[in-house]
């Protein structure tokens, strides 16, 4: 919780966050399928009950960092947004590597439950999952993911029937014509992971509509001109 509060008091306009599903059905947000590499538990995290999960250190791969770190329901994050207007929230289901069955309808729920199916986004590398969302949620903003480096990515969008697509940020930078298809095809990017200073600054002259960042107050300093 504390990077997400974080990003409220840097002046972010949005998260983007992961989420995936405990072995008894609780959306939590988390990278890694496995606990093994950022926590001191073991195993699958869809093979462990949320109880189990929810006991583990979080924060035992941040040298210097001596408080400890538990992982966020969703429902707790989206409790903290919900009154912050304005602010979108970028939810990437993590099912790429392990599926969780029902976890899109699960996801759409709990976001109706709390008013905010008008300030989410939902972004996945598995681009079915974002079309079995829409089953739930026809009017959901969905955004594919895409690492690889598509040459007419505005007809893949189309295709998805979106106007919206989350691109490795390269792919812009170094695409020849790509950003100025998407944009005579009016294909909003939201460029990710842009924490380089010269990469932010040519988002934002080259008028790329939101990027995803580590360093929410930098990008914003930059934008604001005071940097």
């Amino acid at each position: 919780m504390e990077a997400f509060r974080l990003a409220i008091a840097e002046g972010a306009d949005g998260t983007e966050l992961d989420v995936q599903m405990t072995g008894d059905g609780q959306l939590v947000c988390i990278h890694d399928a496995q606990l093994d590499a950022m926590t001191d538990g073991h195993g699958f995290l869809r093979d462990k009950t949320y109880d189990y999960v929810s006991r583990l250190n979080f924060s035992i791969q941040m040298p210097g960092y001596m408080k400890p770190t538990r992982v966020p329901l969703l429902s707790e994050v989206l409790e903290l947004f919900r009154n912050q207007p304005g602010f979108v929230v970028n939810i990437e289901i993590k099912s790429a590597e392990v599926i969780y069955p029902d976890i899109e309808r699960r996801i759409v729920d709990l976001v109706h439950k709390y008013d905010m199916a008008d300030r989410v986004w939902y972004s996945n590398f598995n681009h079915f999952s974002l079309l079995t969302l829409r089953e739930y949620d026809p009017d959901a903003v969905i955004a594919p993911l895409y690492n690889e480096g598509l040459v007419e990515p505005w007809k893949y969008a189309e295709t998805m029937h979106t106007d919206v697509i989350h691109p490795f940020y390269r792919n812009l930078t170094e695409g020849p014509g790509i950003l100025e298809g998407l944009k005579k095809h009016s294909i909003r990017p939201v460029a990710w992971t842009v924490d380089d200073e010269d990469d932010i600054r040519w988002m934002i002259e080259h008028d790329v509509p939101a990027i995803i960042t580590d360093r929410p107050a930098v990008a914003r300093s930059i934008r604001d001109g005071s940097r």
